[in-house]
């Protein structure tokens, strides 16, 4: 599953981030692992020590413990992932069959064009026939107004 990858390589990452503060903490070096990464590439930590410190943290990465923790993440970050795109199924179709029967009777209902240009739905062309008759009759004066 390629999902599942990038979340043990997003997961690893953090885990082995965490590893690092907790090394560099026992070193003496109190940094985030940033600015760690910052202080190797600019030369404020000495060749020796980096190879010390990373040496540390894949001895600590290696262990039993750090393992079970990373795969708890893993599954707890997957858990997440599978739930939030559950949910996103969910509540689309939930609107799916929200709008339904609307869909429905829009998609049923029979759009005319009348001489003007306009559309009219047809309950509206039955009005105007209505009016037209209505008013017929009281031209010749068969409705009382």
């Amino acid at each position: 599953m390629k999902q599942e990858k990038a979340v043990r390589e997003a997961v690893s990452q953090a885990v082995k981030a965490q590893v690092l503060e907790g090394v560099l903490a026992q070193s003496g070096l109190s940094m985030t692992a940033q600015d760690y990464g910052k202080a190797v590439e600019a030369g404020q930590v000495t060749r020796e020590q980096a190879q010390k410190i990373n040496a540390a943290v894949e001895q600590m990465m290696g262990s039993d413990d750090v393992k079970a923790k990373l795969e708890a993440a893993v599954a707890e970050q997957i858990d997440a992932l599978v739930g939030r795109i559950w949910l996103t199924e969910f509540v689309q179709k939930q609107l799916e069959e929200a709008i339904a029967p609307a869909k429905a009777g829009y998609e049923s209902t029979e759009f005319s064009q009348d001489a003007a240009g306009f559309k009219s739905m047809p309950f509206v062309t039955r009005s105007r026939t209505a009016i037209r008759t209505a008013s017929a009759r009281r031209q010749r004066g068969s409705c009382a107004a």
